[in-house]
């Protein structure tokens, strides 16, 4: 499962990932991610970690794993 996989108000622990940009985002292994919102053109997931909110790319969210 991905974090593409995740509905709106939806969260998920995060498992892993391959990309290390990422980690200094706060995206790391153990961390609870909520989906918040899609943008328009559903290319984009609004997502929270913690109190920070930011935005990130369907194809990068594809890449993200999700505990099950």
């Amino acid at each position: 499962m991905t974090l593409n996989d995740l509905l709106i108000g939806e969260t998920a622990v995060i498992a892993g990932h391959g990309l290390p940009r990422l980690r200094s985002m706060g995206i790391q292994p153990g961390e609870s991610i909520k989906v918040i919102r899609y943008s328009p053109g559903n290319t984009v997931l609004h997502c929270r970690i913690g109190s920070v909110e930011f935005a990130i790319r369907r194809s990068v969210a594809e890449q993200i794993l999700l505990a099950t």
